[in-house]
């Protein structure tokens, strides 16, 4: 595993955006089960051997994050269009279409 040797979570990225709708950070503190990961289509790592502290619950946040710095569209995707409600349809470009 690319990240074996160090201190590390896996998490879906769907429960990394279930947890931002409802103001939440991410829950660090301790890993997810691999069978439910395994299950899941993309996932986000998060890994450090220097920062320790960084593996922790972070619960409700005070201000949306989303306001800072430069806001973009992820590379990962490309606008395909817009449909007549103003829905941005998305196509994953990279590593693959799954």
């Amino acid at each position: 595993m690319l990240v074996n040797d160090m201190p590390h979570r896996l998490l879906a990225d769907r429960d990394i955006l279930a947890q931002y709708v409802k103001q939440q950070g991410p829950t660090l503190a301790f890993p997810v089960d691999i069978k439910y990961l395994n299950q899941q289509p993309t996932l986000s790592i998060v890994a450090s051997h220097s920062e320790q502290e960084i593996f922790k619950d972070y619960g409700i946040f005070n201000d949306w994050p989303h306001a800072q710095g430069q806001l973009r569209l992820n590379p990962l995707y490309e606008e395909e269009g817009r449909d007549e409600f103003g829905k941005i349809h998305l196509r994953r470009t990279f590593p693959s279409t799954f």
